[in-house]
């Protein structure tokens, strides 16, 4: 028996080296299909007959599930294609990736209808809200005026960060665009052209005493939380990332996070809290396909293993789509 692995490069994703290790002290193999790879170098091939459509390559006999990690088809096109050309290809791609891997008939952890349906930011802090968490206070805009109030009316300052996360990070005119969340300083209210081209999310800024990373698979929760201190975003910093140990969840926290969990249908995800010096959490995002591996080897939470369940079908799916 088999797992199917879809997703880019693994050396960057050492949590898949967790998994694939679990899965072989169970005697199953870890099967690979490079996403990034397709339709460069990774064949895929689905037929459509009186019965509905069946993936019929690569081979799928033994496979019992497919984990879909990060996965971008079209990443390996050549250098010298029109950038509107690559992009188009790349959409048709993921739209044949799409539907292989609906048509394999197997379980897909988490398919891409259902991360498709995941909220931006914006959206997540209003499903949060809705389901009893605390949330900061939130601008969304490219009204510099707006800003201006806003940070006026934050007295521990305010925090910018990209309506949806962007996996590249580039300077334009001196500015940088993506990367970590970063509060905002006096030059920044002082440049009304910084928003000219592209709104952004701006929270005020919470003072905190811990950082705490939720992990969901299925139907367990695995909590862990750093001391940042001062730091804004603890990804900045390899120390406070390698420095999560193990921490308790509020019960009514944990409902409300696999409630979410539930409204969208996602088996997998990562939650990010704050906790202030009263032991108030307060929401600051969700991730549909967070990193781990930091987590399960710095708190010692067995991750890889419940991920492993679920994969095997030892723990049944827990989430009702809709």
């Amino acid at each position: 028996m088999s797992v199917l692995l879809v997703c880019n490069d693994p050396t960057n994703d050492l949590g898949i080296g967790l998994v694939d290790a679990a899965l072989r002290r169970r005697g199953i193999t870890l099967a690979m299909l490079r996403a990034d790879r397709f339709p460069v170098e990774q064949r895929l091939a689905v037929r459509l007959d009186e019965h509905g459509y069946h993936a019929t390559a690569p081979s799928l006999d033994g496979v019992q599930s497919i984990w879909l990690r990060h996965a971008d088809p079209g990443d390996a096109l050549p250098e010298h294609l029109r950038a509107d050309l690559a992009e188009a290809i790349r959409q048709q791609a993921a739209a044949t990736l799409s539907t292989f891997l609906e048509a394999s008939g197997l379980p897909v952890f988490d398919s891409p209808d259902v991360l498709a349906r995941t909220p931006e930011k914006p959206r997540q802090l209003a499903i949060a809200r809705a389901l009893g968490l605390r949330t900061p206070r939130t601008l969304i805009t490219n009204d510099f005026q707006s800003l201006r109030d806003f940070a006026a009316a934050c007295p521990h300052g305010v925090v910018s960060k990209m309506v949806e996360s962007v996996r590249v990070e580039a300077m334009a005119d001196g500015a940088q665009i993506g990367g970590f969340t970063r509060v905002l300083t006096q030059e920044d209210l002082a440049d009304e052209q910084s928003l000219a081209l592209c709104p952004m999310v701006f929270q005020e800024r919470l003072p905190k005493v811990r950082d705490l990373r939720v992990t969901v698979v299925g139907e367990r929760l695995f909590c862990a939380a750093v001391r940042a201190g001062e730091t804004l975003d603890w990804r900045s910093r390899p120390e406070l990332v390698a420095g999560f140990t193990p921490a308790e969840l509020p019960p009514e926290v944990a409902r409300a996070v696999l409630a979410y969990c539930d409204r969208i249908g996602l088996q997998f995800a990562g939650f990010d809290f704050v906790e202030d010096a009263q032991g108030e959490l307060t929401f600051i995002e969700a991730n549909t396909l967070p990193f781990f591996h930091f987590i399960e080897q710095g708190a010692k939470l067995p991750i890889s293993e419940a991920i492993t369940d679920l994969l095997t079908g030892v723990c049944a799916p827990r989430c009702r789509e809709g």
